[in-house]
């Protein structure tokens, strides 16, 4: 019931889409057909998931699993499920990218950010240690916190840490800056990097780009207050792991910060930066023109979703040399 409900909220917003665009030209100037169908197709799942529950959206089928470019294997990490995705060309590299896969806190898996981890492996090239951490709102904060488990496991297992980037997309992003701030505050030895996109580390931000970017974006205001909700249980987020904005970010790794232009989570991408430089930290912060939140997931479909990851493996590369 859940999934004939959500695919028919994607079939009626990609006939309004094609509509819309038949009489009135793209949505946003650059968006090609492809692009604008698949922005339309996950608008209709995140904002109609509010009305039904966020959690039905773990109801969509994973993608195909099959990738030439790599091979996959399970793993526990530290007590963590895991998956390490190796690249197939060449050797084995050393260098480690580990991967906190976003979705608000309460779904998404190693399925569903199977491309860009799959495409990260190949192109920088590196091992990607992608984590299955625990969902909210059965496991709230601070539970998905078992990426920092998961960072031990792979000091233990013998990688050295400048060998290493903590990388993840929206709520990945935050729990990845989480986890720099948790290690930093520990005494313990950083990455050498990390890299974020599109960080969702504002969670109950209001005003600016979330009301300009609302009609671009792929969700709104009443998606990210549901999410937070289910990941905080009803608390208020301060916690610097959950609102790195509130935190001390001095002595943190260099930091790589990807944000579409059209993004509802722009002002925190680069409120972040400008925090980050402030205080000391090394900070790049790429702004893709007129890209919504999630597109680098679309690398096969959307032709900037293919340079962004270039580019991210280009960060990698550069930091782990």
């Amino acid at each position: 019931m859940k999934l004939v409900r959500m695919l028919s909220r994607v079939l009626a917003a990609s006939l309004r889409t094609l509509v819309r665009r038949l009489f009135r030209g793209p949505h946003r100037p650059s968006w090609s057909l492809t692009t604008e169908l698949a922005w339309a197709s996950m608008r209709a799942l995140l904002v109609g998931s509010v009305a039904h529950g966020i959690t039905e959206l773990r109801a969509l089928p994973a993608p195909a699993r099959k990738d030439e470019r790599v091979r996959r294997e399970g793993v526990d990490a530290g007590g963590v499920p895991a998956e390490w995705i190796d690249p197939t060309a060449g050797t084995t590299p050393d260098r480690v990218i580990l991967y906190l896969h976003g979705g608000g806190y309460v779904f998404g898996s190693l399925a569903t950010h199977g491309e860009i981890t799959a495409r990260l492996a190949a192109e920088t090239p590196a091992r990607v240690l992608s984590v299955d951490y625990r969902l909210a709102p059965e496991h709230p904060f601070p539970a998905a916190h078992d990426c920092l488990c998961a960072y031990r496991w792979l000091l233990g297992q013998g990688v050295a840490p400048n060998r290493i980037v903590i990388a993840g997309d929206s709520a990945g992003a935050a729990l990845a800056a989480g986890t720099l701030i948790a290690l930093r505050d520990a005494n313990e030895t950083a990455p050498a990097s990390g890299l974020l996109i599109s960080p969702w580390i504002d969670p109950l931000a209001n005003g600016g780009s979330i009301e300009t970017n609302e009609p671009y974006d792929v969700g709104d205001r009443s998606f990210l207050v549901a999410c937070c909700d289910a990941y905080m249980a009803g608390k208020v987020p301060e916690d610097p792991r959950v609102v790195p904005l509130r935190g001390d970010l001095t002595g943190l790794p260099p930091l790589f910060i990807a944000i579409g232009s059209c993004e509802i989570l722009f002002d925190q991408a680069r409120a972040l930066h400008e925090k980050a430089r402030s205080e000391g930290v090394e900070s790049s912060l790429v702004v893709y023109d007129e890209m919504f939140h999630g597109f680098q997931n679309l690398a096969p479909m959307v032709p900037t979703a293919a340079r962004a990851v270039s580019e991210m493996s280009d960060f990698v590369r550069a930091q782990t040399p």
